[in-house]
């Protein structure tokens, strides 16, 4: 996975195998990242907040958190993830995690588990900018959005049009969410209506 900060300053990459590398101008020279880093982990997902100051990435062995630019890493309670998203700010984290979205509202310092309206693993997970609006996708199941409403993450079907027998990589940008089948792009402003 790739991540880049509003500006385009910030830029994060996770190898599997290889690490993750950091770049804090625009990609001119990489460090990768050791610092607190678990020995011969895989990457699998990065997510950065829209400063970069905050980055969430997900491993073989566990699931990290930055709060210095990704120039050190400590590990969550989340355990290993497959995908990760965060809000504009980070302080809001989710991170997909076997049959569960798993979701911190304190930049990753706690998680909690929001279930799942499925009981297959997830494939991508995308939040919008505020952090109220988690899309998750599933292969062969579609795009399930949770909202959060009145402090409780309320689930609804968002799209079974976007079933595939691939993966369904999901995007937040631009005040909008992206979800590809492989043949089709969609878009949507909410997570629930796609066009």
């Amino acid at each position: 996975g790739v991540a880049i900060d509003y500006t385009g300053t910030h830029l994060f990459a996770a190898q599997d195998p290889g690490g993750l590398y950091v770049s804090s101008n625009r990609g001119a020279t990489w460090q990768l990242a050791q610092s607190g880093i678990p020995t011969n982990a895989y990457f699998f997902d990065v997510a950065c907040s829209s400063s970069g100051q905050y980055v969430i990435a997900s491993t073989s062995s566990a699931t990290l958190v930055s709060s210095n630019y990704g120039a050190s890493w400590s590990t969550t309670t989340v355990g290993s993830a497959t995908a990760v998203g965060t809000s504009g700010s980070g302080s809001i984290i989710a991170a997909l995690k076997s049959t569960s979205v798993q979701v911190s509202t304190d930049f990753g310092n706690t998680f909690a588990s929001i279930g799942s309206p499925v009981t297959v693993s997830p494939d991508g997970i995308a939040v919008s900018t505020n952090g109220t609006i988690i899309v998750v996708s599933y292969r062969y199941k579609g795009v399930y959005t949770a909202t959060l409403i009145g402090g409780t993450w309320t689930w609804s079907s968002s799209a079974t049009l976007l079933t595939s027998n691939y993966d369904v990589p999901v995007a937040y940008g631009g005040g909008y969410f992206y979800a590809s089948t492989g043949s089709t792009i969609y878009k949507s402003p909410n997570g629930i209506t796609w066009t």
